[in-house]
């Protein structure tokens, strides 16, 4: 654990003081990494750091999702939820449209705004057009949703700490163990209650 505070501070504090200059250069800009603030790094992130990010796994995504939007939708920062468009980095394939729409409207009706992961064919390196005409209609459906609760505030049932001394083992190595807060989000869940995840 001692080895993960340590690591985790000099990170955040990397972070911090890039936000801080480019704040300085223009008050527009803001820097953010991949999965800084969400459960599997659970610490809210610094003051700097312009945006909670994560990309959860294309395998039931709208699980993956939810559980890190319930840890980050309350906490009135933005929001970047990673879509990719294939099952996984190895797939030259398109998931179903319909199934691209619901994650964008899951997303955005959480007030998350939206990235989509694409990849290319490795030898020619041209984009699949039939597929970016799929994302490009995710993105017209996750905004239709976000404009119309982007200013309506998160609201839950019920709080599920989540521990930070509980999540790790063997110091501070992967993996991060998240199975006990999974079962308990879905718990509540399934019993058709809303839930905000707070790190204690």
């Amino acid at each position: 654990m001692a080895h993960f505070r340590w690591t985790n501070n000099i990170i955040y504090k990397f972070l911090d003081d890039v936000g801080k200059a480019l704040k300085e250069i223009d008050p527009r800009m803001t820097v953010g990494t991949d999965v800084v603030g969400c459960i599997k790094w659970p610490i809210p992130i610094p003051e700097n750091v312009g945006f909670y990010t994560y990309d959860p796994q294309p395998v039931n995504l709208v699980v993956n999702a939810t559980l890190n939007l319930a840890a980050t939708a309350w906490r009135g920062q933005t929001i970047d939820m990673n879509i990719q468009r294939m099952r996984c980095w190895q797939d030259f394939n398109c998931r179903a449209p319909q199934t691209l729409k619901a994650e964008a409207a899951l997303c955005a009706s959480k007030n998350s705004m939206l990235i989509a992961g694409d990849i290319v064919t490795p030898v020619d390196i041209t984009p699949n057009m039939e597929a970016i005409k799929h994302i490009r209609a995710m993105f017209d459906y996750g905004e239709k949703i976000y404009n119309k609760v982007k200013d309506i505030p998160s609201y839950a049932d019920v709080a599920i700490l989540l521990n930070v001394e509980q999540t790790r083992l063997n110091g501070g190595k992967w993996p991060l163990q998240t199975k006990f807060i999974e079962g308990a989000y879905q718990m509540v869940t399934e019993n058709g209650l809303t839930a905000h995840i707070l790190y204690d």
